[in-house]
């Protein structure tokens, strides 16, 4: 009888504890989603490969946004992103929007050829979170 009565007591404290802890948690350790965006001439090419990146994102944990666009949309999506990926066939758009990345202070690279031709998510993930951690 008296454990179910102190019981009564303690559980909305031990509730009320677990509630603070998260939100510190929370607080100290903030979620962060990663904004990636991969860019080509008509942001359907890159599709599989965003496919890809989700796919591996997800299995590491990792929680991201990854998009594709054409090149037409770069501009204004660009202010959305933490990173900007352009495809090889695209890689002459990278000295074009180098200085919008640098004055919005978002990364701007191509991705290597071999891992886009063998659409290896993995490694272009691996390729978005290391421009973001380096920038």
């Amino acid at each position: 009888v008296l454990f179910s009565f102190l019981g009564i007591f303690y559980f909305p404290i031990f509730l009320i504890g677990i509630f603070f802890t998260n939100l510190l948690l929370g607080l100290v350790f903030p979620k962060f989603e990663m904004k990636i965006l991969l860019a080509c001439s008509s942001g359907m090419s890159t599709s599989l490969l965003v496919n890809k990146m989700k796919e591996a994102a997800q299995a590491e944990g990792i929680e991201a946004e990854i998009w594709a666009v054409s090149q037409s949309e770069v501009d204004e999506e660009i202010k959305k992103a933490d990173v900007l990926l352009f495809g090889p066939q695209m890689r002459f758009l990278k000295k074009k929007f180098e200085p919008k990345g640098e004055e919005l202070n978002i990364p701007v690279d191509v991705v290597p050829p071999m891992l886009y031709g063998r659409c290896d998510g993995k490694g272009v993930l691996k390729l978005a979170i290391d421009l973001i951690n380096n920038k």
